[in-house]
């Protein structure tokens, strides 16, 4: 009889593990995006400037947006209302010049655009209580972190950034592997 408790307990104990593990798993891979559809293809666009693919992988193919992503949603969740009302006034300046959405517009057009954000010289009107100049800034540098970054944040996918560099996969302090002569 004691034998059969144990199989129980043990099966129990087996069962809540993997049942824990699974919910884990699944929390982690079901993290709402902080962007609504239409702001989520901005942010692709604007990185997609920044990192445009060429005869290596751009920032959609290595998946910046989902550093972005979870820079935003695990991170700097206090970050989300600047990204979302910069998106706007992008989106504002842009239905009122050209009436489109800014990933909607050729490549050009977008990097005219870019240029003018970094300066400053997009209509401020639209802009009333956000900079232009910091929303650019932002933009740059994570979407550099996520080309350029490991691969654990959710960008540079296979290590993309490495290969067009022709670098060897960073070894992680910890984990190499020695050979015991």
């Amino acid at each position: 009889m004691s034998e059969s408790l144990n199989f129980g307990r043990r099966d129990f104990i087996k069962d809540v593990a993997l049942g824990t593990a699974a919910l884990f798993l699944w929390g982690c891979s079901s993290r709402p995006s902080p962007f609504t559809e239409s702001e989520r293809e901005c942010v692709i666009a604007l990185a997609e400037q920044i990192v445009p693919r060429d005869e290596f992988p751009g920032a959609t193919d290595v998946g910046v947006i989902n550093y972005i992503e979870n820079w935003i949603s695990i991170y700097y969740p206090e970050r989300a209302d600047f990204y979302k009302r910069a998106i706007a006034a992008l989106q504002s300046h842009c239905a009122a010049k050209y009436s489109k959405p800014f990933q909607m517009l050729d490549f050009d057009t977008r990097e005219a655009i870019l240029k003018d954000m970094e300066r400053g010289k997009l209509d401020k009107s639209h802009w009333s209580g956000i900079s232009q100049t910091e929303f650019f800034g932002e933009i740059l540098d994570r979407s550099m972190q996520g080309f350029y970054g490991n691969p654990r944040h959710g960008g540079n996918r296979d290590f993309a950034s490495y290969a067009m560099m022709n670098l060897d996969s960073p070894l992680v302090i910890g984990r190499n592997q020695y050979s015991i002569k």
